[in-house]
């Protein structure tokens, strides 16, 4: 046990070491529990280094802490050609384990103090007395993770942040792949709430799947496809290095649907078609093409029963995500959908809780998030608002931004089917905005409007009547031909 305990010490020191910023969650976990916390004098005195370092807006990595302390040096050398770093994820864990071992031992300590109080006066002593002295033991252990922070020990951290936007100015949160959006947002905000709400077939999914993609791939699809330009799958290929891990919890539609989704998103190919089997040579070959990259891409999808309630989701999620070691995208379709292992007296209390349980998640983990909801139907015909978050209320005030969704042509079918309207309602990091998307139905895809494009104005009786004739097609006429499939529209 002893050996074991010294190496978790040795892995955590490594790992500090290797990637000082970290350390803001190096203190708040173990803060007051430092004294307890090394059992090894050696090691005691490489953590103050580290820490006093920190403390003095000094980045304190091997070298670094070499330079201020030399005679440390033999003990740094012999921890760096021994013990391995862990990734962020994993060094996480061992601190963790680190904080509850030094809790437990400063738990001991003052529990041995109440019985060595005790067995010296418990012959002359009423319970009055007893009670004081357990109660005073009892104050002398400090809590199990330090609750606050002060300017001292994260102006360093900060600082480092925002020199680093500085020198890289732009997107500071996770790119969804819509440029004007991540102008807005400046991406997506890590360990924050990002809600969009619709009614049924407004787009939700469609447009989470879309973002989803964006991030997996790491660069945006969805505006490469806005030119119009047919774009072979077989060259569309992963940036490794700005790729994400994507997961989605999906409790509307199954894993199968949302994988047709993609492929249509990816290939370009009418998802009617597609889950009909209607595909000729030509759109078939696009269709395998697509599968070879679903294959490379970090999205995983959760859709068993088990994960509506929101308790075994969040847990699953921080479980996934530690073991990950790039930060991603979690994605819920849709909340509501959600409910807790207890039972709860009303629903809006239970999405209260739920919201709480995935912002607490999302704070441990550092993952974005896209979590969609429902309106309710106070909102059908008119423009939505924000009161019509259905049994919301509390989600509403947990949220980073929120953004609704809504269709006018989806509802009345003698104006533009495709035009969506965007509107960011809250936005706690920027400005508000009413942004304008045009929805591609056949293949699940959002665009950038643009008023002087002739396929702006197609009505949905014009779609249900294959009434084409007043507009031009989304694609030029020679790919258009060769793509449909079986001579029929595509």
């Amino acid at each position: 046990m002893r050996n074991e305990i010294l190496q978790l010490e040795r892995e955590c020191l490594a790992g500090l070491l290797e990637q000082p910023r970290q350390l803001p969650m190096y203190i708040k976990k173990i803060g007051h529990h430092h004294n307890e916390a090394w059992t090894c004098r050696e090691h005691k005195e490489i953590a103050s280094a580290i820490t006093t370092l920190y403390k003095q807006g000094i980045m304190p990595d091997y070298s670094t802490v070499i330079r201020y302390f030399p005679a440390m040096q033999e003990q740094l050398k012999t921890l760096h050609d021994n013990t391995p770093a862990p990734c962020i994820m994993i060094l996480e864990n061992r601190i963790i384990e680190l904080a509850r071992e030094a809790y437990a031992r400063q738990a001991n300590k003052c529990l041995a103090e109440i019985k060595t109080a005790t067995d010296a006066t418990l012959h002359r002593i009423n319970f009055e007395d007893f009670t004081e002295i357990v109660l005073s033991a009892h104050i002398n252990i400090p809590p199990a993770e330090k609750t606050g922070v002060n300017f001292g020990e994260i102006s360093t951290d900060i600082y480092e942040k925002l020199l680093e936007r500085r020198k890289n100015p732009g997107v500071s949160g996770l790119k969804t792949g819509y440029s004007f959006i991540d102008s807005i947002f400046s991406g997506l905000q890590y360990g924050k709430i990002n809600i969009i709400g619709a009614r049924p077939s407004h787009g939700k999914t469609a447009i989470a799947l879309n973002v989803a993609l964006n991030v997996a791939l790491g660069y945006s699809l969805t505006e490469q496809l806005a030119t119009g330009v047919i774009i072979n799958p077989s060259e569309i290929k992963i940036n490794k290095e700005e790729s994400r891990p994507v997961i989605i919890y999906s409790h509307d539609m199954d894993h199968e649907e949302l994988y047709i989704r993609a492929i249509s998103i990816i290939a370009q190919i009418n998802g009617t078609y597609l889950a009909e089997g209607r595909l000729n040579e030509k759109t078939w070959n696009r269709v395998t093409a697509a599968v070879q990259i679903m294959r490379e891409l970090p999205i995983s999808i959760e859709d068993s029963a088990e994960m509506f309630i929101a308790n075994n989701a969040t847990n699953d999620f921080q479980y996934k995500a530690a073991k990950s070691e790039k930060a991603g995208l979690v994605i819920i379709d849709y909340i509501q959908k959600e409910s807790l292992a207890e039972e709860v007296f009303s629903k809006t209390v239970e999405i209260g809780e739920i919201s709480k349980l995935w912002e607490n998640a999302l704070k441990k983990t550092r993952w974005a998030s896209v979590i969609l909801a429902q309106l309710n139907r106070e909102a059908d015909g008119v423009t939505p608002k924000i009161s019509h978050l259905r049994d919301c209320g509390q989600i509403e005030q947990d949220a980073y931004t929120v953004t609704l969704l809504y269709r006018p042509g989806h509802e009345n079918s003698d104006i533009q089917f495709s035009k969506t309207n965007l509107d960011i309602c809250k936005n706690r990091g920027g400005r508000l905005a009413n942004p304008v998307l045009h929805f591609t139905g056949s293949t699940q895809t959002f665009r950038p409007w643009c008023e002087d494009d002739d396929r702006e104005n197609i009505t949905k009786n014009e779609i249900e009547q294959h009434n084409w004739s007043s507009c031009k097609s989304q694609l030029n006429q020679e790919s258009y031909n060769e793509l449909k499939p079986n001579g029929e529209q595509f």
